[in-house]
């Protein structure tokens, strides 16, 4: 049976655990999220241990911190590896994956999305302007 911090009945208890909005919360090493279970080196199989999955990525640390749990596509093949002293492992079987983000990256995502939307407003404005003031 393999860790994770899901909500499943498969899954074993964890101090970890999502929190609303998609952000999940992993309390740190020493605190019950030590190293457990993770195959793929992101995207991870979904029944991977998520707190493991941010750590191995780099989005936390071993005293833990909030990251985000992105669902991706199924694919049939996932490749570990060594990352962040956290070994993953293969997996051969066709899997529904993750990808873990910090939250400071999904932040800076939606501050990217939010500007560049105030540029197309900005430049309809400004072509709308133009085009009224020449068909006089």
């Amino acid at each position: 049976e393999k860790m994770g911090c899901q909500n499943s009945t498969k899954v074993v208890s964890s101090p970890c655990k999502k929190e609303k909005g998609g952000v999940w919360k992993c309390f740190g090493v020493g605190k019950g999220c030590e190293n457990m279970m993770v195959y793929g080196s992101n995207p991870y199989t979904a029944d991977s241990h998520m707190c493991t999955a941010a750590r191995h990525a780099g989005v936390i640390d071993e005293e833990g911190g909030n990251f985000i749990v992105q669902d991706q596509a199924q694919q049939a093949n996932f490749e570990g590896c060594k990352r962040n002293n956290i070994v993953s492992y293969d997996y051969q079987c066709t899997s529904t994956s993750v990808v873990v983000a910090s939250t400071s990256e999904t932040k800076r995502t939606e501050a990217q999305i939010g500007k560049q939307l105030i540029r197309i407003f900005l430049l309809r404005t400004t072509l709308l302007t133009y085009l009224s003031i020449n068909s006089l």
